[in-house]
Order: structure tokens, then sequence, then C-alpha cells
């Protein structure tokens, strides 16, 4: 058996059964049945997330992360008030592209959010967009503790739970983006890249927010460039 990585458009041809095709740009890996090639997925193509020990925490609080079999679990204790809890890096010099993906665990209650944000390392203020309950959501933060205002409020199918997010400065505009697959984008915000905040860190978020109900997120991909 052997295992092929290129692009969709070379998979080559079918003909040994059991070999493997794992597409660098496509949606499945896919298997040869010895006369064709069978989607076996969706699998997107993934980018290794780093390592917990690089990640930087903001405002950890309660909060506990576990490196287990190549992700990350951010978990966010149940708690009322704002307490946004934090992995970050440093973005380095515009532009630059954050994209992440991961399975979320949040409830559909009021004020659990789990996603990405962006920090201005020196005033402590921040950007986020994520889930927030069944919604798209993103909000501004004085700090951790002090919310400002919300930017976005946006109702996507219930089934659409497992998306990729990206956060990009490409040196005029921040723009904010979900996709469904890695692939295929919609932009969801842009303003000017000084707006509220100049994000010099970016990272994933979870914000219980609630007294009862918990929050949590398991990274999946993680990708800066």
């Amino acid at each position: 058996m052997e295992t092929y990585t290129d692009t969709y458009a070379n998979i080559p041809a079918a003909g040994t059964d059991g070999n493997l095709f794992l597409p660098s740009n496509g949606l499945c890996v896919y298997r040869d049945t010895g006369a064709v090639w069978n989607p076996w997925g969706p699998v997107f193509p993934l980018v290794t997330p780093p390592a917990l020990a690089s990640l930087t925490w903001i405002n950890q609080g309660g909060a506990t992360a576990t490196e287990t079999n190549g992700g990350i679990h951010l978990y966010g204790p149940a708690g009322a008030g704002n307490n946004t809890r934090a992995l970050v890096v440093a973005t380095g010099t515009a532009p630059w592209v954050f994209t992440v993906s991961f399975l979320p665990h949040s409830w559909d209650v009021t004020f659990n959010m789990i996603g990405i944000v962006c920090r201005e390392s020196g005033t402590q203020e921040l950007e986020t967009m994520g889930f927030y309950g069944y919604r798209i959501a993103g909000d501004r933060l004085n700090n951790p503790t002090s919310w400002n205002s919300r930017w976005i409020a946006w109702t996507p199918p219930k089934e659409n739970r497992s998306l990729f997010f990206r956060v990009e400065d490409n040196n005029t505009n921040r723009i904010y983006w979900i996709s469904p697959d890695g692939r295929n984008w919609y932009q969801v915000g842009s303003f000017g890249r000084t707006t509220f905040l100049t994000a010099d860190q970016v990272g994933i978020f979870v914000e219980s927010n609630n007294a009862t109900w918990a929050v949590g997120l398991t990274l999946l991909s993680w990708e800066l460039t």
C-alpha cells in the first residue's frame, strides 16, 4: 500500500486496492479500490497546532489547557461576569493572516463564547470572534474582565458547529472570515487596522460568563503567516 500527497488536480490513476491519496487542497481522503478513488471523509487539510508551551496565557484564572494527541483542549470554568481566558502569540509585523479550526463545546446560553482573539498587549484591549451559543458573534473588551461593545451578532445554520475562523491584518484593514471547510471563505467584518485596537497578539479564547455552564474547545489547526 502506498500513500500519495499532492494537489487534488494531480491525483494519480487508480489501480492498486488500498492506496491512499491525501490532497493538500481537497476536502476528503481518497482510497483506491483498484478501479476508482473513493472519498473517505470529509477530512480537511489542517496545520499542526503549536506546542502549548509556546503560547502565553492571558487572564488564566481557573482555566486550563491540556495538550493531548496532537491537539490542545482549552477549558473555561463556569463563572458569572466577563472573564476572557486566552492563549496568544505575537503576530509579528503586518501583513499577517491567522487561521484556526477547532471542535467547539459551548452552550446555547447567555454569554458563553469561544473562538479567536486579537489583543493589543500595551493596552490589554481585546477583540473576539467566535461561537456565541448557535450564533457567530464578536465583542470588544477594554481588558479581559471589562466588556466594551459587540461588533457583530450573526446567526448561521445550527449545524455549522465545526468551522474555520480567520483574521487578517493586510496593513490597511483588520478583516474577519469564517469557512465551513478551510477553503471557501465568507467575510463577516472589516475595519481599519487601528480601529479600537492595533493587534500585536492573536490566539484562541474561551469565556463562560455564566454561573452554571463551563465552555471549552479542542484546537485542531493553527496557522499564522
